[in-house]
Parts: C-alpha cells; sequence; structure tokens
C-alpha cells in the first residue's frame, strides 16, 4: 500500500508462486461500499468456513470409517 503510482514492488512469493506488483492507480477507500457489502461478505465467508469444516470432517469420517461388503447376503445365485 505504500507504493506510489507507476512503481513496481520487489518480488512477492505466495502459495500460488512468486509475483511482482505494478501500481497503475490508487482508489480511495469507499466506506459506504463497505458498509453496505460487509453483511453479504461475512455471509459469504462463513459459509466458506463452515463448508470447509465439514468437507475436513467428512473425509476424516471416510479415511476412519470400516466398510463390510454384505452384497453377497442380498445377491446368491
Amino acid at each position: 500500500f505504500s507504493l506510489e503510482i507507476g512503481q513496481t514492488s520487489g518480488l512477492i512469493e505466495t502459495d500460488r508462486g512468486y509475483y511482482y506488483v505494478r501500481v497503475k492507480d490508487h482508489t480511495a477507500f469507499d466506506e459506504t461500499a463497505y458498509a453496505n457489502q460487509k453483511s453479504a461478505l461475512k455471509n459469504r465467508l462463513l459459509q466458506q468456513k463452515a463448508r470447509s469444516v465439514f468437507d475436513q470432517w467428512y473425509q476424516q469420517l471416510k479415511e476412519e470409517a470400516t466398510v463390510v461388503d454384505n452384497r453377497f447376503r442380498f445377491f446368491r445365485g
């Protein structure tokens, strides 16, 4: 956030790779727009977190499950 328009950052490392950032423009923070979208953003983040927790729980449940194949009891020749 401290770069001036036209400046390029140093190398930035993320979990998806390495990047340089060049500032094209600065836009002031719009408190009204943020206030209007805050609730929707919060809900979306909560849904993403809940889905992530569920997926982790379900994956762990599958890994720990003991499956017994009893089809032979139903499909006898």
